[in-house]
């Protein structure tokens, strides 16, 4: 199970897995999209206050803002890629 813990900022969310792990969701700035071809959320794990842990993403997708992909993250349940 994920929770959103809480939002940073517009384009970025704090969110805790079942596990005790915390990750910032992250939406690309818009002048990043101009650079990657659209939108894109990346996923980084983080520390309990929201700053990041570690740049080596371990989740997000292309094409999509965070008001898409958040959902369909908390659905799913889970932070990975391919799962």
């Amino acid at each position: 199970m994920i929770e959103v813990v809480k939002h940073l900022n517009e384009r970025q969310v704090l969110v805790l897995d079942d596990a005790g792990n915390h990750y910032v969701v992250s939406e690309s700035a818009a002048e990043a999209s101009q650079y990657i071809g659209g939108k894109e959320v990346l996923v980084f794990p983080a520390l309990t206050n929201g700053r990041i842990a570690d740049y080596s993403e371990v989740d997000g997708e292309r094409g999509v803002g965070l008001e898409e992909f958040l959902p369909k993250l908390l659905e799913r349940g889970t932070v990975g890629w391919g799962r």
